[in-house]
């Protein structure tokens, strides 16, 4: 995939200097932000992006790195994105003001298939450096191989209009999402559905984004319940090394049939 943009945007850096005087509810955002604009992350984040052809346009860099600050800070909704207008810290570290919810919803709606499938490959990468800066800096935290551990969740909604929408087995009025996580928390993959998805859907390619960067010789492990017991994820898991537990489906496996044998 060619780069869409290119880092060009450089966030400020603060010189932080110890108060206890309270300065901005967000004075958090600046040092991570700046953690994460000078890591090895951030190039191959602003690969995934797609590009801004306006001469008008702030860079696609800089709006991905202001919805980060927006998820880090817990917005609810791009309309939040008002809040960040009136401090000042952000102002400065991201250069001038930060975008309006309109500008930041023509960037979203500017993603296609390609970029979302991009940002899944992203946080595969993202995932498995942040699990080796924790074993750089706390050398004893893992001794056990990677465990990964993969489901799928219902998110209830009231609106109408949302796409995707539907009813779920359990008439939830809902979208559906399908995540894998490793075992201190990072994400190596998530896929946002229709609500009335079946959960196990598309797993294989997901555990397959989310194993991209480890050989078939690197110990792994992979926990699901029974909704992912099919020869599907059997084989994925086979054909990529992975050790796994899987709960037993009574319909695919007939296993109480055989309890007494």
């Amino acid at each position: 995939m060619t780069p869409s943009c290119t880092t060009s945007f450089t966030p400020r850096k603060l010189n932080l200097v110890a108060s206890k005087k309270k300065l901005t509810n967000a004075s958090g955002l600046g040092a991570l932000i700046e953690s994460f604009d000078s890591s090895l992350l951030s190039a191959e984040f602003s690969k995934t992006l797609p590009a801004r052809k306006s001469n008008r346009s702030q860079g696609s860099y800089r709006l991905g790195l202001t919805q980060l600050a927006s998820f880090l800070y817990g917005h609810d909704c791009i309309d939040d994105l008002i809040e960040f207008r009136t401090d000042p810290l952000l102002a400065h570290v991201m250069r001038g003001e930060t975008v309006l919810p309109r500008t930041m919803g023509n960037f979203l709606r500017d993603f296609n298939v390609q970029n979302i499938n991009s940002l899944n490959h992203f946080l595969s990468t993202q995932a498995k450096i942040s699990r080796e800066q924790v074993v750089k800096i706390h050398p004893n935290a893992l001794d056990q191989p990677l465990h990964l551990n993969i489901d799928s969740t219902p998110h209830e909604q009231c609106g109408k209009k949302m796409q995707g929408l539907a009813w779920n087995y359990k008439d939830m009025w809902c979208l559906d999402s399908q995540s894998i996580f490793d075992e201190l928390g990072f994400c190596y993959g998530m896929q946002l559905r229709p609500g009335n998805t079946k959960s196990g859907v598309d797993a294989e390619e997901l555990i397959r984004v989310a194993l991209k960067e480890y050989k078939f010789s690197d110990k792994k492990y992979l926990s699901a319940d029974s909704a992912y017991c099919n020869q599907g994820v059997i084989k994925t898991c086979l054909s990529l090394g992975v050790k796994f537990t899987i709960a037993a489906n009574q319909a695919t496996t007939m296993w109480r049939n055989h309890i007494d044998e």
